[in-house]
């Protein structure tokens, strides 16, 4: 079922599918002489029962897209698909929507408590141009949006 998609603790090398004492078992083999010359404490063969991960496996699954966490696991894995630098833009794409979202509700206050229209307005246009560009930038890093 993991085929592929398994690494060695130990090297991080890509463990391989066997079929061992009439179970599924993952191994790693590296050979000596490489682990010498790498500086690596690492046994002739690892192997890892496919059971003993399913077992453990399928209740964590089962929790990350349970439904009061499926949004933020779906959000995880589509910022797994971008590098450091998408990352860091996304970020701060994130936090300048904040940012504008704060900033326009404090403009609104500031309307509401008798500041000249004429001057909030200007304000509130160019959090509005900060917000557009910041949602076009998220969208452009995300295939999404906000």
């Amino acid at each position: 079922m993991l085929s592929g998609l398994l690494h060695c603790g130990i090297c991080q090398r890509r463990m391989i599918g066997s079929f061992n004492n009439g179970r599924n078992h993952y191994r790693c083999t590296y050979a000596a002489e490489y682990a010498d010359a790498n500086r690596i404490a690492h046994p002739r063969s690892v192997y890892v029962r496919e059971d003993h991960i399913l077992e453990q496996l399928d209740p964590w699954l089962a929790r990350a897209f349970s439904p009061s966490r499926l949004t933020a696991t779906v959000q995880a894995m589509a910022d797994a698909q971008h590098d450091d630098v998408d990352q860091q833009a996304i970020r701060a794409a994130r936090e300048t929507l904040a940012t504008c979202t704060t900033r326009l509700d404090r403009y609104r206050a500031a309307l509401d408590s008798g500041a000249d229209p004429t001057v909030v307005s200007r304000w509130i246009a160019d959090v509005q141009a900060e917000q557009v560009t910041a949602e076009a930038a998220l969208r452009r890093l995300t295939d999404a949006g906000p």
